[in-house]
């Protein structure tokens, strides 16, 4: 078990390290391109005000850097359908997550309206998106439009059961804010996106998961694990700006502490275990590849291999980006 230092208010949650077992592999080629893309992307589409102050931003949050520690490989992350991923970061965190973490975030008819108006883009993609439509609305379609290029008919299919899922948890996050409940693992893990990241590793990578494993209990743990680690280093660096908006209730750090009744140090050691027993148990799963592979064609094979390997390449490029990132400085 971690040896935490005597905890006091100069420890900086980014400063805590829970480990991962999977390294980042590099960071891709075009890092620089992506970013500058990304900005001009955000800036055609409406989604800030101050276009210096969002370039600056984007820079300090390493955004781009992020998706390129995800897909570090050029050969297998070409870098137009890697532009999808940098774009979808900046519309995430900024025009989207800033929102939900403001003023609406504590307006459920608000919120609601606006997930309203995302998951009208998912139930008709072809139609144009109305012009009275806030920006992040239409940003959204188009990453979506893109997104959905050369995929199959079913991996649109529970591609879109992961956005609807996303956008219904944001206003079930919201309702527990506003009533005073607490948010569960579960509902944490969707609210942060990890399941349509994970979607978008074949969409960058343009090959998918055969059904057959995709669906299949052994794979879907391993999502879950990995998701879960995600969201659990997400809620540890994240811990002091949700402290500080009094937001309690949606971070795993502050209901350890504040409902479960733990010290600081106490939660820190909760967390680490959850993560090391997610981790542990995604690479057990994943040493029974071989005895599933015998149900797949060599090409199949080949592309469960690189689901995997594209999955931990995420939430080892994530946990990288949580504890460099000048959002939560």
């Amino acid at each position: 078990m971690t040896e935490w230092p005597v905890w006091d208010d100069r420890i900086h949650p980014q400063t805590v390290e829970f480990g991962c077992p999977w390294p980042v592999r590099g960071v891709h080629p075009d890092v620089d391109l992506l970013r500058e893309r990304a900005v001009m992307w955000m800036d055609a589409f409406g989604l800030t005000e101050d276009s210096g102050l969002n370039a600056d931003r984007y820079a300090d949050w390493l955004l781009a850097e992020s998706a390129a520690w995800w897909f570090p490989d050029a050969a297998e992350a070409p870098t137009e359908r890697l532009q999808t991923v940098a774009d979808y970061i900046g519309w995430a965190f900024t025009p989207v997550d800033d929102v939900f973490d403001g003023p609406v975030g504590r307006d459920l008819a608000a919120a609601t309206d606006l997930c309203r108006a995302m998951l009208a883009v998912l139930d008709a993609p072809d139609d144009p998106v109305p012009a009275s439509a806030a920006p992040r609305v239409h940003a959204f379609a188009d990453l979506w439009r893109r997104l959905r290029q050369g995929r199959s008919t079913w991996w649109v299919q529970r591609s879109t059961a992961h956005w609807r899922a996303f956008f219904a948890a944001q206003a079930c996050e919201i309702a527990n804010r506003v009533h005073g409940r607490t948010s569960t693992l579960r509902q944490l893990t969707v609210i942060k996106c990890a399941y349509p990241i994970f979607d978008m590793a074949e969409a960058v990578g343009d090959f998918e998961v055969p059904s057959l494993l995709w669906y299949s209990p052994w794979l879907t743990e391993i999502r879950t694990c990995l998701a879960e680690i995600i969201t659990i280093n997400n809620d540890l660096v994240s811990s002091g700006k949700e402290a500080a908006a009094g937001d309690h209730r949606n971070n795993l750090l502050l209901i350890s502490e504040g409902q479960d009744g733990r010290t600081r140090r106490d939660s820190l050691a909760h967390l680490a275990r959850m993560t090391h027993e997610r981790s542990t148990r995604a690479l057990a799963l994943e040493a029974q590849l071989p005895d599933l592979e015998v149900l797949l064609t060599p090409a199949e094979r080949r592309d469960v291999r690189r689901y995997v390997r594209r999955l931990q390449g995420i939430v080892a490029g994530d946990n990288r980006w949580e504890r460099l990132s000048g959002r939560y400085r």
